[in-house]
Formats: C-alpha cells, structure tokens, sequence
C-alpha cells in the first residue's frame, strides 16, 4: 500500500530557491564567525595579533619573537589567516604578515576591532619586547650601513626609480593649497641630499631636518648653505626622539622615507604625536611594485605600499585621510602622494600615544 503525505512537497520546496540561498548565506556567515572564534581562543595567535600592531613581520621573525617552531607558527598564521585578521604581503623571496584592517560596515569588522583593541591594552611580554626591538635595530642598521656607503651615490640610487623634482613639485603643490595657513614649524623626515630643504625654509619659520644618518645630515647641511637659508636646524636621531621631547609641529614631510624605515607604521603613531591639532602629515611614497633589485641597489626594506596600507596606518593613529595625487614613473614605478591630518578638535587617547 502507498502512502502520499501531500504536506510534503511544500516542506521540501522550501529548502530550494531563494529559501535555500538564504539558508546558505546564513551558514556561511556563521561559519565566518566560527573562524574568527577559533582563531580568539589560543594566547599564542593572540600574542602574533599583539606583535602585528604596528610591524610587519616575517615567519622567521615571528618564530624569533615567540620562540616557537617554525612548523607550529606556520599551523597559527593560517588559523588567523582564515579568519580574516592577518593578510600577507611578498617581499622578494619572504612573506610578511600584518594585521588586516577590519571591513567597516559590517558586525564581523566590529568584533574585529573590538578584539584588536582588547589585545592592544595588554602590554608585550618583556621578552618579546626585547626582541622585537631588535629586530626593529638590526633593520635599522641595515638602512644606515647603506646611507653611510653610498651617501654620494644617494641622487644615482633615487633616480634610478624617480626624479625627486617631479614628486617635490607635487608635494609643495598640496602643501600649498591644503595648509596655507600653517607656515609655523615644518619637520622633514630623511631629507636626503637636502633639496626640499630651501623650498621648505621659504614657506616656514620654522624647518627641522631629522635622520639617523649623520653623513646624510651633513650633505644635507653643505646643499642647504649653498641656498642661503638660516632657519633650518639639523637633528640626528629617529622620529621618536622628537616626541619624547615633546615637540609639536605644523607640517611633517617624508618623501620616499617610509620603504627605507624599518617599522613603517610607527612613523604614523609617532607623527600623530607631534603634529598640533588641525596640522598635517606629506608622504611620498612608491605604490607596491616587485622589483626586488631596489633592495640592493637603493638600500629599499620594503618594496613600496598599497594605498589601503598607508590610509589604514593613518587611521589607527588617529589621522584622517585627505589630498592624494598618483605619479606613474619610469621603469614601472607609481609614486602616490598623500596627506594626512590630525582633527582640530581630537585629542589623541593615552593609547594611542602609547606604544
């Protein structure tokens, strides 16, 4: 005997179509979070998401800091990979892992954030402090040992990729028309040569040129004379020094600084610090390219920047996007041109002038 059961087929229909879109959308929303849940629960990807703040790091890197197995850390990145909290980025023959910059307009970003701001309230094991700090030293050193070698070669090196008039023409352009009225102080960050400098000198009171190469700073100082300008001061050291001394600027310029510099996100941290509420962070600075050859022949750490790289850093140290420009060179380079400024009415969290 057959049995029909009518109320059946609508029931089945149900799960198809539209319905059995939504149900899949639903699932796979759920299985988003599950991931993110998964990578939450284990201190160790917490401690790689901690370290990730402000630093791109490598594999090896990362096995340094923690002092774990390359294999096991390998397990880790593809967990937070999988959730969405880590992106990677190919240097040459390395990969480096950052923290991805949580999507804004959803509740998965939400948490995202949330979670990263629980992390950064826990202050680095002094152990993996150390040693990221010498990491962050031995990459700096590199960047010198290359300055102080070929300081006379530095104009040969840069050309190679961009003529430094056509990004300085375009940078003193946006300082002109978005801060005509802070002709105060201005600090140039690794001025080179120092052919900004009298340009710089001729709009501000006020022109502090920072690097931590002394021959770089002296070359600087020889062109800068030649020119006739009296107000510029020439100070060695890194951006940091600065901000213990707590100064504050009207204007900070760093053209083709940040590939060269070895945590380039602290640039943006450290820069927050100094500007005066309303002031403005210049960057010129490559676009993301694959020429590794830089590397060695131009002293490069990084091998240029996504625009989202360099808007995201801006907004964890509380600075907003504002005038950008893009300049396509020779030998397939893009130079983007950007600024950033601080609000006028914002002041900056004990976090975020925290390290």
């Amino acid at each position: 005997m057959t049995i029909a059961i009518a109320s059946s087929a609508p029931d089945s229909t149900s799960l198809t179509g539209a319905d059995s879109t939504d149900l899949t959308g639903s699932h796979s929303d759920l299985s988003t979070l599950a991931a993110l849940g998964k990578a939450m629960g284990d201190t160790l990807r917490l401690d790689v998401l901690r370290l990730l703040r402000t630093e791109s790091l490598g594999v090896l890197e990362l096995t340094r800091i923690l002092d774990t197995r390359q294999s096991g850390l390998s397990h880790h990145l593809k967990v937070l990979a999988k959730a969405g909290l880590v992106t990677t980025r190919r240097e040459g023959n390395s990969i480096f892992y950052r923290r991805a910059l949580p999507p804004s307009d959803s509740a998965q970003g939400q948490l995202i954030q949330s979670l990263f701001e629980a992390i950064d309230e826990q202050p680095l094991v002094t152990a993996y402090r150390k040693r990221l700090d010498e990491i962050r030293q031995a990459r700096a050193e590199q960047s010198r040992v290359f300055f102080s070698r070929n300081v006379q070669a530095f104009r040969q090196h840069q050309e190679l990729i961009a003529d430094h008039e056509l990004y300085a023409h375009t940078v003193l352009e946006m300082i002109s028309h978005v801060d005509a009225n802070h002709n105060g102080t201005v600090l140039e960050l690794g001025p080179g040569e120092g052919m900004f400098l009298p340009e710089l000198a001729k709009q501000f009171e006020r022109v502090i040129a920072l690097d931590n190469s002394r021959e770089m700073l002296e070359q600087a100082n020889e062109h800068a004379k030649g020119s006739g300008a009296t107000n510029i001061e020439y100070r060695l050291g890194e951006l940091s020094l600065l901000a213990d001394e707590g100064l504050s600027v009207d204007c900070i310029i760093a053209n083709m600084v940040l590939h060269h510099v070895p945590a380039p996100a602290a640039i943006f941290r450290e820069a927050a610090t100094l500007l005066r509420p309303g002031a403005s962070l210049f960057i010129s600075e490559l676009s993301r390219h694959d020429q590794e050859w830089v590397k060695e022949t131009c002293g490069d750490l990084w091998l240029g920047f996504s625009t989202d790289e360099l808007s995201g850093w801006a907004r964890e140290a509380g600075l907003i996007a504002g005038e950008a420009q893009y300049l396509g060179l020779r030998n397939g380079f893009q130079i983007q041109v950007r600024q950033f400024y601080r609000q006028h009415h914002r002041q900056l969290s004990i976090k975020e002038l925290s390290e």
